[in-house]
């Protein structure tokens, strides 16, 4: 379901979509992220970062089950999507 509710929000809301990991670390910091979605293949050491950043903050995380060359492709980018964040309103 996960999956579903990604292509829904882009669809919906294209302007309210983050993508990659600095950008979302550091809307994370200032509490403007909502929900965040991992590929499978996502960094350890980003999750880590973002799992104590998460702490301080009401944000639903979900891993997709989707590499992030498969994100990329469903995202319609030409690069790799590891860390796709929607921002609240």
């Amino acid at each position: 379901m996960p999956l579903k509710d990604l292509q829904k929000i882009l669809k919906d809301k294209p302007k309210k979509v983050i993508f990659g990991s600095a950008r979302n670390l550091k809307m994370i910091k200032l509490n403007r992220v909502k929900e965040l979605f991992l590929s499978s293949d996502c960094s350890p050491s980003i999750g880590e970062k973002i799992a104590l950043y998460s702490s301080f903050s009401p944000l639903k995380i979900e891993v997709l089950p989707s590499t992030s060359e498969e994100l990329a492709v469903i995202c319609e980018k030409t690069f790799p999507v590891s860390v796709i964040g929607v921002m609240s309103a």
